[in-house]
């Protein structure tokens, strides 16, 4: 998923990129992308934008579930240390060796 991510704002990056530089060589870009059905590069900063949000908030996601993925780990090892604990003190009670 990111590394969709990361090659879309690649494409953006270097639309972007030749936005600018056909801007230089002409001075009508705008209507220049208009004819070739391209928006123009303000447009290109928004989806950029966009993009970089959602990449905030995959990795602000991701983050979230490394934590609840530790804390149910450390759960589980409780868990299991209370099962042995448990388990000796029966055996103890029962008297089985």
């Amino acid at each position: 998923m990111l590394d969709y991510i990361r090659s879309s704002v690649e494409i953006i990056m270097n639309l972007r990129q030749d936005a600018e530089d056909s801007k230089g060589k002409s001075g009508d870009s705008i209507s220049q992308h208009s004819v070739e059905g391209q928006e123009p590069p303000r447009d290109y900063e928004a989806m950029l934008q966009k993009l970089e949000a959602e990449v905030r908030s995959h990795v602000r996601l991701e983050q979230q579930l490394k934590l609840h993925i530790d804390s149910m780990q450390n759960r589980d090892d409780d868990l299991r240390s209370q099962i042995e604990l448990s388990s000796a003190h029966n055996k103890e009670l029962l008297g089985v060796p």
